[in-house]
């Protein structure tokens, strides 16, 4: 069997441009851990091992519930390895298999990932190649991030570039990575997880090219590709989010991977179903934010009249409608919402909502266009009011329909409140428990002191019954010696 260290090779379990990875027995402490072997090249600079070392020790001091913990880290011969505590449920990157991940699944995974980011940065440890394939799950399907800091190990005044192995992933990297900065922070990490959550949501990366140069040119140059929220059951307002945390400058994005995930929260919470509403149950707004924070109640909605979308302008033609007398298709916009045709003159009340997309004639209570799947209907975030997808302004509160410019607005007062009301309920909640942990110490104290007392009750009842039966024994036999003594006597 092969030995690294003192760690017994089993198998192999995964191989990539920086490690290999093995899974292997500590016979020390008779567990499996996770092997990851760095390759000798990176060993050429003499001070390499003093940087490894420096650097491990502090990923090591990396203490978080969901970060994968360091066991050990050494060298066999002139090659270095690192031990962590092996994980059995594979990684994200061999989960994802190009279809969209439900919003309910994507929460807790990016939530776990992002409060272990900000820890490490805290801390002052980017991670600098966040990507699927370094998170990874336990036997239970929770998320845990590794690999944290090695590509800094490997990065830092060694060389490594030198040898033209890039550090990071072309993929997941930050415009600022792929400009070759070598000081980046914490909102590297950021866009990284943002372009892991566009991933998710998608089935697909959001910026794909022929070669990894031209994938690293278009994270520095195109705008952020927008997500088709309503193909895939979103709220539009995630599209706000994603171009938030995949901003190019770093000073435009989430301050906090924790900020991108509390803003994704409250933008989803809206989420809208691509299943259509039944014809007669009535319209159910889709809320840009989830209770807290407060909203106005929606007003009541107006009588069902023809409306056009302001994308629209009175006048143009709808060659996708027939008229309802001739068939004929020369409808044109008029500004009660009505469509006159020019063959037979006819007015036709269109009676619901046209999609600015393809002309289809929607019922007044849909989200989405039946036909493109499009979505026609915008949510205020401030009165909830229903307007058309394409409104910059609302038509009842004339304030401006921008899911991102609301968030921001509320997010101090608002989110804030709520987690000084979810640590106030948290420490209610601690209180409580302590108290309930101090009466089970207490009960626990009291049986022990019952059961000594009983204890020391039952050693004295032993002890005075052996002197009783003592006394008895004794009694019974001065008796049987007097008795004796007086039948010898007779007898002789």
């Amino acid at each position: 069997m092969q030995k690294i260290g003192r760690y017994e090779v089993v198998r192999e379990v995964g191989r990539g441009g920086m490690a290999t990875v093995y899974l292997a027995r500590d016979p020390a402490f008779g567990r499996e851990v996770a092997l990851k072997v760095l390759p000798r090249q990176f060993t050429h600079d003499p001070q390499f091992r003093v940087r490894f070392e420096r650097e491990a020790r502090i990923i090591a001091q990396l203490e978080h519930a969901y970060i994968v913990p360091i066991y050990d880290f050494g060298q066999e011969g002139d090659q270095p390895y690192i031990v962590m505590r092996y994980m059995a449920g594979g990684t994200l990157a061999q989960r994802l298999n190009g279809q969209p991940v439900s919003l309910a699944q994507v929460l807790p995974i990016i939530g776990r990932v992002a409060d272990a980011l900000d820890t490490a940065h805290k801390r002052g440890v980017v991670h600098r190649d966040l990507k699927p394939g370094n998170i990874i799950f336990d036997g239970e399907q929770h998320a845990f991030l590794t690999d944290f800091g090695i590509a800094k190990i490997l990065a830092e005044d060694s060389g490594v570039t030198n040898t033209g192995m890039m550090i990071g992933t072309p993929e997941y990297m930050s415009p600022e990575q792929a400009m070759g900065q070598k000081q980046v922070d914490g909102r590297s990490d950021v866009y990284a997880l943002g372009v892991i959550l566009y991933q998710m949501l998608n089935g697909r990366h959001p910026y794909q090219a022929d070669t990894p140069v031209g994938v690293m040119f278009k994270h520095v140059s195109e705008p952020v590709p927008i997500l088709d929220t309503a193909r895939i059951g979103l709220h539009p307002a995630c599209n706000m989010v994603l171009a938030r945390a995949l901003a190019k400058k770093p000073e435009d994005r989430f301050a906090t991977a924790i900020d991108l995930v509390k803003a994704l929260q409250l933008a989803s919470s809206g989420a809208v179903s691509n299943a259509a509403p039944p014809a007669a149950a009535p319209p159910s707004p889709a809320k840009v934010t989830a209770p807290p924070p407060p909203v106005l109640a929606p007003p009541t909605p107006p009588a069902a009249r023809s409306l056009a979308s302001p994308t629209m302008v009175i006048g143009q033609a709808l060659p996708a409608i027939a008229c309802a007398n001739c068939m004929g298709a020369g409808l044109t916009l008029q500004e009660d919402g009505s469509a006159v045709c020019r063959f037979c003159g006819t007015t036709n009340m269109l009676g619901g909502a046209i999609c600015p997309e393809c002309e289809t004639v929607n019922p007044n209570n849909e989200d989405v266009c039946v036909q493109c799947r499009r979505s026609i209907a915008r949510y205020c975030p401030f009165c909830q009011t229903r307007n058309w997808s394409g409104a910059e302004t609302c038509t009842a509160c004339g304030e401006k329909i921008d899911a991102l410019a609301y968030l921001s607005a509320h997010w101090n007062q608002d989110v804030r409140g709520d987690l000084q009301k979810s640590a106030a309920d948290y420490k209610a909640i601690e209180a409580e428990g302590t108290k309930r942990r101090m009466a089970d110490l207490m009960e626990v104290e009291a049986k022990r002191k019952r059961a000594i007392t009983e204890q020391k009750e039952r050693a004295e009842r032993e002890r005075q019954n052996f002197f009783i039966w003592g006394g008895v024994i004794v009694v019974v036999g001065i008796i049987f010696v007097i008795i004796f003594a007086l039948v010898w006597m007779s007898s002789s």
